[in-house]
This record gives structure tokens, C-alpha cells and sequence, in this order.
């Protein structure tokens, strides 16, 4: 049987049917390429394109709707609002007090930059730059105060680290809006002694307050005394004058106050004692000290002079020796206790 001669029938509508497959892939392919080949920037972000063929382009796209090749490109998208990021670093002060320090910094990328960061620090650039630089900072800083400067003067501390931080951020293109010290911890030795120190602020001042509302009350003690008394010679002299008696003089012979005034006056006064004994101890040791430098000196110049005159005279040395031979032969004459 030959079969190269056999007719096969064809199909009934079988062109139509090819059409209408070829037209279905058609269409699969353009909806496919079509939905494939746009992408969207939502806001507060910027898109940059990777091509397999180029690399990373240099455009970046602003917010909105896009185009790209499905399948050769790809878009990589970055969010570039201020995002906060906060970090707590242990740092030595000038004064060897350990210092704990919060910061918190508002970070974003520097938008017409996006390429380089892709191509040198990836994504997560937030992750690779941030920790090291801000540590870093905060160590080199708080290194130049002291634990109390960094109190004090917290303005100017903030104010240096948002400055060298700036500069290091910028050269990885990345924008800092805002640096703030949020929290400062101290050792508890430090924070006892501060404690401490404001205590006796406190009672220093609550101490002058009471030694100044006391002198206030004296000074109004002292006037309502100089009313009474003239109230008192006034009226006597009245009254006196009824009988024909003449009154030369009244005068107030004596004045007590309370206990509270009286201990406060007490206080004062020992506690200027207690000053000016402090000062009287100060200047002797400063004359201790004074008395003891001139004596070394003394004693340092008789050295070299003896050493000088030994050098020069060796008989010098016989002669000490005759003037302390004579010396104890005197103590030894003038002792009750004979030696036989």
C-alpha cells in the first residue's frame, strides 16, 4: 500500500481555528509584555534601573509610573524620606568617667546619589554606615569633656557631633536632618557624687535663706524695739507729768528673742567660726609647706658647702670630729649617770 498517495481530508474550519490560537499567543504575549514592562515610584521614593546588558543606569525616576524591557531590566527602589534611627554607645570621658550616650538622627539618601549608593553600599546602606561612623563620633567626642562639661555644656556636645557626623554621612551620600542627644548615663559613683553635690547646694542655699530671713527679722525686731520704746517713753512721760514727776530718760535695758532666732544667730556664727578656722588650716599648711621647702633648701645648700670644704681640706674632717667628741663629752659631764 502507498501511502504517499493517500489523500487525507481535511478538517472543517481548521484555518480559522490556527488563526484564532495564533492571535490568543499574540495577545498572552503583548498582555504579558505590557504588564512586565511598567512600574510605579509611590511617594517619598526614587527608582533606579539595573539593565543585564549595561549595569546600573545613572538616571534615577521620580515618583509615578515608568517603562522598562521585561526581563533585561529590572527597577530597584528606594524610600528617600527621613527615617529616625536610634543608637546607645558606652563612651570614656576626659576625666575617666564611663558615659552612656543616646543618640537619635534623622537619615535619608541624597535622591540624585542613588546610583553610587547602590553600586558601593547596596540596599541596606543605613545598616553599613550608620553604626560605625556614629560610635565612632560619640567615643572621639565625649573623649573631650569632662563628665560634667557633658552636662553643662550638652548644647555644644550635640552641636559637635551633628557637625562631624554631617561631614562623614555626606561622604556616603547620605543627608543627616537632625541630631539629638536623647539620654546621658553616668557611672554610680558619678551620679552618687552629683547627687551629693546638689544636696549641699540645696541646703547651702536653704541655709543663707534662713540666715538672711533671720537677719530680716532682727532688723524688724530691732525697729518694732525703737517703736516700743519711744511708745513707752511717750506714754510714761504723759503719765508722769500727771503726778509732776519728770521723766530724763527711758531706755529698753534688755531684749530676748525666741529659741528659733536665737539658734539661728547660734548657727551663723558657727559656721563663720567654723570658715575661718578652715582658712586658718589652709594658710598653716601653706606655711608648712613654704617651711618645709626652705628647709630642704637648707639643708641641700649645708650638704654642698660641707662636701666643698672637705674637698678643698681634709682636715676639716678631723675637726668635726673634735667638735663632736667635745659635744659628748659635755653631755656625758652634765648626766647624772657616771660612767666609771
Amino acid at each position: 500500500m502507498n501511502l504517499k498517495n493517500v489523500n487525507v481530508p481535511k478538517m472543517p474550519g481548521g484555518g480559522a481555528a490556527s488563526a484564532l490560537i495564533k492571535l490568543g499567543v499574540v495577545a498572552g504575549l503583548g498582555i504579558y509584555g505590557l504588564g512586565n514592562s511598567l512600574y510605579n515610584v509611590e511617594g517619598g521614593h526614587r527608582a533606579i534601573v539595573f539593565n543585564r546588558v549595561v549595569g546600573i543606569k545613572d538616571k534615577v525616576y521620580p515618583e509615578g509610573t515608568h517603562f522598562m524591557i521585561p526581563w533585561f531590566e529590572r527597577p530597584v527602589i528606594y524610600d528617600v524620606r527621613a527615617r529616625p534611627h536610634l543608637v546607645e554607645s558606652t563612651s570614656g570621658s576626659r576625666d575617666l568617667q564611663m558615659v552612656k550616650i543616646g543618640l537619635r538622627v534623622l537619615t535619608r539618601p541624597v535622591a540624585d546619589q542613588l546610583p553610587t549608593i547602590y553600586r558601593t553600599l547596596g540596599e541596606n546602606y543605613n545598616e553599613r554606615v550608620l553604626p560605625s561612623i556614629i560610635h565612632e563620633t560619640l567615643k572621639a567626642v565625649v573623649a573631650q569633656y569632662n563628665a560634667s562639661q557633658l552636662i553643662t555644656q550638652r548644647e555644644n556636645v550635640s552641636r559637635q557631633i551633628r557637625k562631624i557626623l554631617t561631614d562623614r554621612a555626606a561622604y556616603f551620600n547620605i543627608a543627616l536632618d537632625d541630631v539629638s542627644i536623647t539620654s546621658l548615663t553616668f557611672g554610680k559613683e558619678f551620679t552618687a557624687a552629683i547627687e551629693a553635690k546638689q544636696i549641699a547646694a540645696q541646703e547651702a542655699e536653704r541655709a543663707k535663706f534662713v540666715v538672711e530671713k533671720a537677719e530680716q527679722d532682727k532688723q524688724s525686731a530691732i525697729i518694732r524695739a525703737q517703736n516700743v520704746s519711744r511708745q513707752i517713753r511717750k506714754i510714761l512721760t504723759d503719765r508722769a507729768a500727771y503726778f509732776n514727776i519728770a521723766l530724763d530718760d527711758v531706755s529698753i535695758t534688755s531684749l530676748t528673742f525666741g529659741k528659733e532666732f536665737t539658734a539661728a544667730i547660734e548657727a551663723k556664727q558657727i559656721a563663720a567660726q567654723e570658715a575661718e578656722r578652715a582658712k586658718f588650716v589652709v594658710e598653716k599648711a601653706e606655711q608648712d609647706k613654704r617651711s618645709a621647702i626652705i628647709r630642704a633648701q637648707g639643708e641641700a645648700k649645708s650638704a654642698q658647702l660641707i662636701g666643698q670644704a672637705i674637698a678643698n681640706n681634709p682636715a676639716f674632717i678631723t675637726l668635726r670630729r673634735i667638735e663632736a667628741s667635745k659635744e659628748i663629752s659635755h653631755t656625758i659631764a652634765a648626766s647624772s649617770n657616771k660612767s666609771t
